[in-house]
């Protein structure tokens, strides 16, 4: 989500912007500087709905899996058999990382499941470790990093005890 009065605007200045790109299907070769494209709301916004239509289509590939995937004002559940809007789900959040959380805690997931969040970002092992009370009887995997330096951490096996979470969660936030 993109609001042009908040705090997240004068950031998104800061990193600059670019062209507007014509992304019209997911077949479509990308630019080879990503990085660019991505400095541009409008981009990044028809990228998000195209990497949706895909995994629309592909549904068939998920297997026993399932994808909840939130898109500005709709969550749509991708399951191998169906694909249903769920609209308690969806979110206006700005920030992806709450969104991400949101999302799990949100979920519905069965006891004795495994959620992967899949987030280059640091800043989303923090939220989760926060809020890893709510996630009870499930497993939560944080596929973190890019390139050969991913790794998969699990979140659920925390030794952290819970005011140790909230100090970390506040000091982050006033970082």
């Amino acid at each position: 989500t993109y609001k042009e009065k908040s705090i997240k605007s004068g950031e998104r200045k800061l990193r600059g912007s670019s062209q507007q790109y014509m992304l019209k299907s997911p077949d479509m070769k990308l630019p080879a500087d990503m990085t660019s494209v991505l400095r541009n709301g409008s981009n990044k916004e028809t990228l998000f709905n195209l990497i949706e239509t895909a995994y629309i289509q592909e549904k068939q590939k998920l297997e026993n899996r399932i994808i909840y995937f939130s898109n500005a004002n709709h969550c749509t559940k991708i399951t191998e058999t169906e694909v249903t809007i769920e609209s308690d789900k969806s979110s206006d959040h700005e920030e992806a990382d709450t969104k991400l959380v949101a999302l799990i805690a949100n979920a519905s997931i069965q006891p004795g499941k495994t959620v992967m969040v899949r987030s280059p970002s640091g800043d989303i092992d923090i939220l989760v470790l926060f809020l890893l009370h709510q996630f009870e009887n499930i497993t939560v995997l944080i596929d973190n990093g890019v390139g050969k330096n991913r790794k998969i951490i699990d979140m659920s096996s925390s030794f952290l005890c819970e005011n140790k979470r909230k100090a970390l969660a506040g000091m982050h936030s006033f970082s």
